[in-house]
């Protein structure tokens, strides 16, 4: 738990100048820049001078400034559009016998390239994504032209629901995300949209997820500088997300423990070390992971007496033996060849050599040093890290009735987002379960029931599983890899409880206590941020579980002032 002995207590955070901020915010000034983006915010903002106003309402601005250039944008997808329509795109002479279905995007697209100076590809998908939102999501393009939503959002939506095909399918997502979307960081915009695409058809969701896993590759290492200069190179996996989940939380687990014991590589560096030293040391050993049974079952001793030590109920499913989601070392059910080189459990010996043979062959300089097979194969066993004092693990949140085939909801893939029904239901057929209680209506996460760890390591556990994210509204650091923070400070009467924690990327947890920054946490239970300039916002909860009523969940969401 973190100290927060120099933090100001939040119930009295920002009260002495929160009638000042009052008082600006029902301004004259307030009221020009909250006007409706058009000609008049446009005019009125173009007399400004910037250098002469207050920090608070230079913000205010800033935010007007934003929807009038939506507005325009909006201005413009309707000109776009418009083009398509035209006569002269619409024309074609290609022979009729010839496979050539004529769309007006490929010539008016060309046209926009040459007017633009923008290249092709970039002005036919502006063209076509225009005539999407005039003719599919007209909603999405009457929030871009009020200024609640900027044009990269309006494209995101777009994209991202035009696998649905079905435009009412497409309009329904629409009226789902559209509520929340003003408040959102676009990858937080974009999780949302993923889910409710998911939702709105499960079976073609899940086709989709099939097709493209055929598709799973390693690239060859390519040039990461473009000349090659400097001699790094960078190659791509594209894969399930829960596979490369499993194989970033086993290697950042790894890179954490060494870190720990004082290895002076940033985690950056002894994740690539980790990784990297499997290939070197497969070389050297002409496999790729441990088949001995000494090395599997010094591992499982280990692990099994780790998970005893740490308070964890060895009676729960999938306790007997160390698991995928213990370990991090996780193999996803089905969608694999388990003939592959490699494909018995990863052993702790390899992952050890990994990070230490690199150790050995990156100098401080970062030049290449010489390590030998019998230095890999005689290096202590290195294991997973604990963060928070849990086991490294992959998580995965579905609701009950989907595990048990009762419905199609889509689950959550920690550090991914949302994922198919089918795809949750496999890794759920992993190692044991933890059961997150969920308010029907809300969708927050109201308990966190498993008995396998005692505080604080299980307050912890709880708070990461339902903050999920950094509490700062636009943070997308993940609550596992963040600070356990204290609302109303420790020393000043707070408690070490659920209601009174939630996780803090150390950044903000910062900018909290040194930056002027504060909070407040209102009679109805909102924490709401206050900035250096007056500002306030609200820090939704987390959706958790399925939802029984969409009018619900949205109404959580609905902008409203500060109740203070």
């Amino acid at each position: 738990m973190d100290d927060d002995e120099h933090q100001h207590d939040s119930e009295n955070d920002g009260e002495s100048g929160r009638d000042d901020d009052e008082k600006r915010h029902d301004g004259e000034f307030a009221a020009q820049a909250r006007q409706p983006p058009g000609p008049l915010l446009a005019a009125w903002l173009s007399e400004l001078s910037l250098d002469e106003i207050e920090t608070h309402d230079l913000v205010l601005a800033v935010q007007a400034i934003d929807r009038l250039v939506a507005h325009v944008e909006a201005l413009q997808v309707q000109a776009l559009a418009e083009l398509c329509e035209r006569p002269e795109y619409a024309r074609c002479s290609c022979p009729v016998d010839v496979l050539h279905e004529h769309r007006a995007i490929e010539p008016a697209g060309d046209e926009v390239s040459l007017a633009l100076a923008w290249a092709p590809g970039r002005a036919k998908n502006r063209v076509a994504a225009a005539v999407e939102l005039v003719h599919d999501l007209p909603d999405t393009l009457t929030a871009l032209t009020c200024g609640l939503i900027d044009a990269d959002k309006a494209r995101l939506i777009v994209e991202r629901t035009r696998c649905l095909g079905d435009v009412s399918l497409r309009r329904e997502v629409e009226a789902r995300v559209l509520p929340i979307a003003s408040r959102k960081t676009r990858a937080q915009l974009d999780r949302a949209v993923r889910r409710e695409v998911i939702a709105a058809d499960p079976d073609a969701a899940e086709q989709r997820r099939r097709t493209a896993a055929d598709q799973r590759r390693v690239s060859r290492p390519e040039p990461a500088d473009p000349g090659g200069n400097d001699g790094m190179a960078s190659m791509n996996l594209c894969g399930p997300a829960e596979d490369l989940a499993a194989l970033y939380t086993a290697i950042d687990a790894a890179a954490r423990r060494v870190r720990e014991q004082g290895d002076e590589r940033n985690l950056d560096q002894l994740r690539f070390d980790t990784l990297t030293g499997l290939g070197w040391t497969g070389l050297d050993l002409a496999h790729l992971g441990c088949c001995n049974p000494a090395c599997t079952a010094v591992a499982a001793t280990t692990v099994a007496a780790t998970d005893d030590t740490s308070g964890r109920d060895t009676t729960s499913p999938g306790a007997t033996s160390p698991s995928a989601t213990d370990t991090g070392a996780a193999t996803s059910p089905g969608d694999r060849d388990t003939t592959s080189p490699g494909a018995t459990s990863p052993s702790a010996t390899s992952t050890a050599a990994a990070t230490s043979s690199n150790d050995a062959r990156h100098g401080a300089d970062g030049t290449k040093t010489a390590a030998t097979s019998a230095d890999r194969q005689s290096d202590d066993v290195a294991w997973l890290g604990r963060r928070h004092g849990r086991a490294a693990a992959v998580g995965v949140t579905v609701a009950a009735s989907t595990l048990f085939g009762a419905d199609e909801q889509p689950g959550w893939l920690d550090g991914f987002g949302p994922i198919t029904a089918d795809a949750s239901r496999r890794i759920s057929t992993e190692g044991p379960w933890r059961r997150l209680l969920t308010d029907p209506v809300t969708r927050e996460l109201l308990d966190y029931g498993r008995t396998t760890y005692a505080p604080p390591a299980r307050l912890a556990a709880f708070v990461a599983a339902r903050d999920r994210t950094c509490r700062l509204p636009t943070c997308e650091h993940p609550a596992t890899a963040a600070d356990i923070d204290h609302k109303q400070p420790f020393n000043r009467g707070g408690a070490t409880s659920a209601a009174n924690t939630w996780a803090l990327h150390d950044a903000h947890h910062f900018a909290r206590t040194h930056h002027g920054y504060t909070i407040h946490t209102d009679a109805r239970g909102m924490t709401w941020w206050t900035t250096p300039a007056g500002l306030h916002y609200a820090v939704d909860p987390e959706i958790i579980g399925p939802v029984t009523t969409p009018s619900a969940a949205a109404a959580t969401c609905v902008d409203e002032p500060a109740p203070f």
